[in-house]
């Protein structure tokens, strides 16, 4: 990870956030900046270190304008640790509900299965090695006489039959295995439990895997190998060493996003009266000042993390936060909102553009969805109009025009297997498929 970030200098940042994200280049060069210095003051090794400020962000714009698409495509460049999080989630201190420091716990978790997957990765090859010997262990065991004769036969034989194992005629084959009832990481964002709650889940967890260590199952060959590899996988790994790494990996590299910062603004949250806003808005200072905060896999110090938040900010401005937490997103950035055009080069120019997600899905029913740029402009104005009448939800609107033009086609699918059928998409199409809704104010409030 680290290698990473320090191999990719803003400039390239950007123009990696360039394939995906169509505009917002205001929003694109402070990210990069930010995280760029994130990673500088990693390098600093005087005193002067602990006195720089995170360069936090708060990314202002209303919905659909790409603030969590810019902040989620940032940590996959950089292969860093990324949680989102809505600020309305959380209650103050004193109050029922979720603690601010779950975010914490949350990147903690993702930053553990990283480490996992990579640490499994790395040990793959020599857990297929394992798992394929503990087929051919039950398989030859069938055979006494191999067992009991001379050792040149017996390899002789066992080779023979692993060559049929890596062939795959064996695939169907079944087999009678043990598996082992592992238990996994739980991400307090899902159950919402508290540290000592899952302490005492893991007693309970525990206690039943003692008792239950391994499972006997029929299962194919194929599905065998799978299961097997996954927990040799397991064993040549170490557990502990992986959450002492993935706490340092989630300190020097995660990334939070807060989303709906905006709505924690004012005296009284929506529907509790007595729930503070200001005082969600003070448990978030000291974790985003920098604080140590513990977890059940240890101690994790939140200073060097990187935040970005976000809101619409419609009724109110940056300036109504606590003065404290303004002085910790000291870059505000502006993000425009979508017209037409953007439209256009969204449908078409991301490497995960809507035009080539449809493609893709159509096709495995031999069904070829061909676009003309006229139906593009069409799409993107139909788009435009909508939010322009109903409610601007930006890029999001894309989705459901999408959806609403190609229902017909891809309710009918699958089509004959033998040919390909062609589907050209142009203006014609497009106003065919989707005039009724614009002219029928109802249906487009509620459809689109």
């Amino acid at each position: 990870m680290q290698k990473n970030i320090e191999s990719l200098t803003p400039i390239q940042i950007v123009n990696k956030l360039n394939k995906y994200i169509v505009g917002q280049s205001n929003a694109k060069r402070s990210v990069a900046l930010a995280l760029r210095n994130k990673w500088r003051k990693q390098q600093i090794t005087t005193a002067i270190k602990n006195e720089i400020i995170p360069k936090n962000i708060i990314l202002i714009g209303g919905t659909g304008t790409g603030k969590t698409e810019i902040a989620r495509r940032l940590a996959k460049i950089t292969n860093s640790p990324f949680v989102k999080v809505e600020a309305t989630k959380f209650t103050e201190v004193g109050y029922v509900g979720r603690d601010v420091e779950s975010m914490i716990r949350d990147l903690l978790f993702v930053a553990i299965k990283m480490c996992t997957d990579r640490a499994i990765e790395e040990v793959s090859e020599e857990a297929s090695i394992a798992s394929e010997n503990y087929i051919l262990d039950i398989l030859i065991s069938k055979y006494s006489k191999i067992n009991s004769g001379n050792e040149k036969i017996y390899q002789f034989s066992r080779n023979k039959l692993k060559q049929i194992l890596k062939s795959g005629n064996l695939d169907n084959h079944i087999i009678s295995i043990e598996i082992t009832r592992r238990k996994t990481p739980v991400s307090s964002s899902n159950n919402n439990l508290d540290d000592v709650t899952q302490n005492f889940q893991d007693i309970i967890q525990n206690t039943f895997q003692y008792l239950n260590k391994a499972t006997r199952k029929s299962l194919t060959i194929k599905e065998a190998l799978k299961i097997i590899k996954h927990e040799e996988s397991y064993k040549l790994i170490d557990l502990d060493n992986i959450n002492t790494v993935a706490l340092k990996y989630a300190e020097d590299n995660g990334i939070i996003f807060i989303d709906e910062i905006d709505k924690i603004i004012g005296k009284q949250a929506r529907g509790d009266a007595g729930i503070s806003r200001e005082g969600v808005q003070r448990d978030i200072l000291p974790i985003v000042e920098g604080s140590i905060v513990q977890t059940r896999y240890g101690a994790i110090n939140t200073h060097n993390i990187l935040f970005i938040s976000a809101g619409s900010f419609y009724t109110s401005s940056t300036a109504d936060l606590i003065p404290e937490l303004q002085g910790r997103f000291p870059i505000k950035v502006f993000l425009n909102n979508l017209c037409e055009e953007d439209f256009m080069r969204i449908l078409v120019e991301p490497r995960n553009s809507l035009v080539k997600q449809y493609q893709a899905l159509l096709i495995k029913d031999n069904l070829n969805v061909i676009f003309k740029d006229s139906g593009i402009a069409e799409l993107a104005k139909v788009a435009a109009y909508v939010n322009s009448e109903v409610e601007n939800i930006g890029a999001r609107r894309l989705y459901a025009v999408m959806e609403n033009l190609l229902e017909e086609e891809s309710f009918n699918a699958p089509h004959d297997q033998d040919t390909i059928k062609d589907i050209i998409i142009d203006n014609v199409y497009v106003s065919q498929k989707l005039s009724h809704l614009i002219q029928n104010d109802v249906i487009h409030r509620d459809i689109l």
